[in-house]
């Protein structure tokens, strides 16, 4: 939606407002819908999907408070959800959640995997999970850049 829009908007083509609202509210509603998931897309899948449109809808100045906080709690959100939902927290005017700060920041925790030679985050290693992208460098990746965003100095 916000990839969308700003690329009309970066051809000169002046989007309605009146478009970019049903388009908003569009995703809004389908965020609230948590029983509403496709059936191409597993349970986990949804759960990302709707923590990358929290982030948009957040970009587009819509807060959507218990869905954050209900997707910061369930126990199928990925390293790429939970990386989008820190990222919404961070893009928000409004003051942060501690609770789901502290929920999210623990889970980063519990994912996080030392060896002899090697540090990374693991994915989920489930059937329900079938992104095809799931690895233990993306979920890194994510992982890190959440960290990056959390503590800067870090």
């Amino acid at each position: 939606m916000r990839k969308a829009l700003a690329e009309a908007e970066a051809t000169r083509y002046e989007v309605p407002q009146s478009l970019a609202q049903s388009a908003i509210n569009a995703v809004a509603d389908m965020v609230r819908s948590r029983s509403d998931r496709p059936d191409y897309y597993s349970e986990a899948l949804w759960c990302d999907m709707r923590a990358f449109s929290l982030l948009a809808l957040a970009r587009h100045g819509r807060v959507l408070e218990s869905e954050i906080n209900w997707l910061a709690s369930h126990p199928l959100t990925s390293m790429e959800g939970q990386s989008h939902l820190f990222r919404t927290l961070l893009s928000t005017e409004h003051p942060k959640r501690p609770e789901v700060w502290t929920r999210l920041v623990e889970q980063l925790r519990r994912r996080v995997r030392v060896m002899a030679t090697t540090a990374y985050l693991e994915v989920h290693e489930d059937d329900h999970y079938g992104w095809i992208f799931s690895s233990n460098v993306w979920s890194t990746a994510f992982g890190t850049f959440r960290g990056h965003a959390v503590s800067p100095s870090a």
